[in-house]
């Protein structure tokens, strides 16, 4: 049976305060869209630079150093979709919600495979409130190897695409097809663009960071 998952519950989006928040509540604001399709939970969520590269700096890391990090991730835009089990599930059923191991053979799970790591460029991309669509970049698929039934695509787009510096579009809808045969098509739609929702200056990041005691 085909299906498309059109059902959005959004999460409260709040913009980067104008006064420093602790860096640890600044990546609680960050925009997730949630999908609860069962028995597949998804959620997207953006990633900006200052929590991509937050493995390269601490609170002791100058301005100076903390704008070359941050400015090292400018040319793109990240997404993250998880791809977990309906948390109502027991923990038979979860595990038929792994879209890389749950297979019904061999042949299957290598196809599958290969579709997941390679076959989707141009089943991903970004509309704008106009139309526009933007292809994903590059995607990478994070496998769970079993551990757990969770698994995670992040993806990459351009900051630019047909002179259109994508930041400053209004709304984003990301579009998903063909993640599998009960995941045909999901829409994830940001009423208000997250890329220019977070942005935030190496200054402010640096004192939302001197002002976590949790770090």
């Amino acid at each position: 049976m085909r299906f498309i998952c059109t059902f959005y519950l959004s999460l409260t989006v709040i913009s980067c305060s104008k006064e420093p928040i602790p860096y640890s509540e600044l990546v609680k604001q960050v925009p997730r869209l949630t999908i609860l399709q069962s028995p597949y939970n998804l959620e997207c969520s953006y990633r900006p630079p200052w929590i991509l590269a937050k493995r390269d700096f601490d609170a002791s890391t100058s301005i100076d150093e903390l704008t070359k990090i941050l400015s090292s991730y400018e040319g793109n835009f990240t997404f993250v979709l998880k791809i977990g089990a309906d948390p109502n599930l027991d923990a038979s059923q979860r595990k038929l919600t792994d879209i890389v191991n749950a297979q019904p053979s061999i042949g299957h799970f290598t196809q599958n495979l290969h579709h997941l790591f390679y076959g989707m460029d141009d089943k991903i991309y970004i509309l704008t409130g106009d139309g526009i669509k933007v292809p994903v970049g590059s995607y990478y698929l994070d496998r769970n190897w079993g551990i757990t039934h969770v698994n995670y695509l992040m993806l990459t787009f351009p900051a630019f695409f047909q002179d259109r510096r994508i930041e400053d579009e209004g709304d984003l809808e990301l579009v998903i097809q063909n993640l599998n045969q009960y995941l045909p098509e999901l829409r994830f739609y940001f009423k208000e663009n997250p890329i220019k929702k977070m942005r935030a200056s190496p200054e402010y990041i640096h004192e939302c960071l001197l002002l976590d005691t949790s770090l």
